[in-house]
């Protein structure tokens, strides 16, 4: 698998995640956080700017028999977390085509 195959799946998964209604938005897991205060900071001198947020940054996505995508997302109020996370399931392996791929939902909060 190249880079640029992992990134565009992360992508498409990611966008497939935010399609769904109750998703108000990915969260990235620490390791995400910490990769772009990291970066942020060797390339400015300062922390991450929180408006220019890696739309991806909730989605894992890693390559083997089979694939495996871990997304983070955050619900909007008014959803049940049962039913979001079943879509949201079912859009980021649909995402994937013929490809076998496990999906793990996270919910991180509710905004």
């Amino acid at each position: 698998m190249t880079g640029d195959e992992r990134e565009q799946r992360v992508a498409a998964a990611a966008a497939a995640a935010l399609q769904v209604p109750g998703v108000a938005f990915l969260k990235p897991g620490l390791a995400g956080r910490l990769r772009a205060s990291a970066s942020a900071l060797a390339r400015t001198g300062k922390g991450p700017d929180r408006r220019r947020a890696d739309p991806t940054a909730g989605v894992r996505v890693r390559q083997g028999p089979p694939w495996t995508a871990e997304v983070h997302i955050v619900l909007q109020r008014g959803h049940r977390a049962l039913d979001v996370t079943r879509a949201v399931r079912s859009a980021v392996a649909d995402s994937f085509g013929e490809t076998p791929v496990r999906v793990t939902v996270t919910v991180s909060g509710m905004v």
